[in-house]
């Protein structure tokens, strides 16, 4: 009863579809080479021109603009390659505080954001009126409040500051807390995208448009351009970020 449970637990919670593929991708990352499935969903939030949080709630928080040296990153626990890289790469950061607490801290990407777990180049066409979030974290001691709209709205705050219009999200369709999440607060579906990594090899569908996209580990020859009416493949051909621009720098 209890292996009868654990095989349809997946397919109660996501359906027989996308059941399936948590399944799957179970198994194949208990193989001995590096694999596993990533689904993707891609939404687009409109910047919102007022705070998220009522004052009484934000009374006592505020957002703190991460930058180099930052006592924060220490606290954050993100490794000094990686926030070297999103630095020289021009990406922006800001940290969550409750009573001069670290709640959580969010990051985005300017010009392209290179997807390191797929090796996938995710660019955009209407920079800087967009950017690309990344890398949403909320203290595990904050998320069963409003750790999460804390952090969300810390970001939100910095981008209009900037004068950001929209900001694309990619978000794991195994994670629907998160994509329920981005529904409530007005993030809009522009596409999905399943990567099936097999070792080395980077296996990539999409369904609008239908193609099937094959790359390296590390090469970054996917590229994904994503606009608020979908989002499609394209080549190097095609123009815009290329996979030379952003080789080396790691998200």
């Amino acid at each position: 009863m209890e292996l009868l449970r654990r095989i349809s637990g997946p397919f109660k919670e996501f359906g027989a579809g996308l059941g399936a593929l948590y399944v799957l991708d179970r198994v194949l990352r208990k193989l001995p080479v590096n694999c596993g499935i990533y689904p993707y969903a891609f939404v687009v939030q409109a910047i919102p021109d007022k705070s998220l949080l009522p004052p009484a709630l934000a009374r006592n928080g505020r957002a703190e603009r991460l930058s180099p040296g930052s006592a924060l990153l220490e606290e954050a626990d993100l490794p000094a390659t990686v926030v070297a890289q999103r630095f020289a790469r021009g990406d922006g950061g800001v940290a969550a505080l409750r009573k001069e607490k670290l709640v959580g801290y969010a990051w985005w990407a300017r010009r392209v954001y290179p997807e390191s777990e797929v090796s996938c180049l995710f660019e955009w066409m209407d920079a800087p009126r967009a950017v690309f979030d990344f890398d949403v974290y909320v203290k595990p001691e904050h998320r069963m409040g409003l750790g999460f709209m804390a952090v969300w709205d810390s970001l939100l705050q910095e981008l209009r500051q900037s004068g950001v219009e929209l900001s694309y999200s990619r978000i794991s369709r195994f994670n629907l807390a998160s994509l329920r999440a981005h529904a409530r607060l007005g993030a809009r579906p522009i596409g999905q995208v399943t990567f099936l990594r097999l070792g080395a090899v980077m296996v990539a569908f999409s369904r609008n448009p239908m193609a099937v996209r094959l790359g390296w580990v590390g090469a970054k020859s996917l590229r994904l351009r994503l606009s608020t009416q979908g989002v499609r493949w394209v080549s190097a051909s095609d123009g815009g970020e290329s996979a030379a621009d952003a080789r080396g720098l790691e998200p």
